[in-house]
């Protein structure tokens, strides 16, 4: 399988937005258009359309989170039409690849909706760990990375 990142833009970001997760996870997660409006406000965060040839799959977010120095995958996800194929895997190995490069030893962070039981599978065959931290404000637990503990 053989993906790629793209920056949104213009010609883009209507696609994106429309791209939807399947019924009874739209409570996990923001949708992409609000997303993308938060995106407008961290300019240095990184807001990418996951593609397979010419087809728009998925949509992730990521940056530095300057108050703690730490990397943070913000918004990750694929559309209902392309879950369960491997796709959401090749992204986050991608994406991790990437970020570990970009991270400069910096810690890598994700948070999940508790009962997303599925990301939370996803993100530990990447080596990624759970970490004490919960905010009831978003209601997510949190999954931490050490940079140079990547495995897959």
């Amino acid at each position: 399988m053989s993906i790629r990142f793209e920056e949104i833009n213009e010609s883009n970001c209507e696609e994106c937005a429309r791209l939807k997760v399947m019924n009874g996870q739209e409570k996990y997660l923001r949708s992409n258009g609000a997303a993308l409006v938060y995106w407008k406000f961290y300019p240095h965060w990184s807001a990418l359309a996951i593609y397979e040839e010419d087809n728009m799959v998925g949509f992730l977010m990521y940056g530095v989170d300057y108050m703690d120095d730490t990397m943070n995958i913000i918004s990750f996800m694929i559309d209902e039409r392309y879950q369960g194929r491997g796709y959401g895997k090749a992204a986050v190995e991608k994406l991790i690849d990437r970020m570990k490069e970009e991270a400069a030893g910096r810690q890598i962070w994700v948070g999940v909706h508790p009962r997303n039981v599925e990301a939370q599978k996803l993100y530990s065959k990447f080596g990624f760990k759970r970490s004490d931290t919960y905010t009831s404000e978003h209601d997510e637990i949190f999954f931490v990375l050490e940079n140079g503990e990547i495995s897959a």
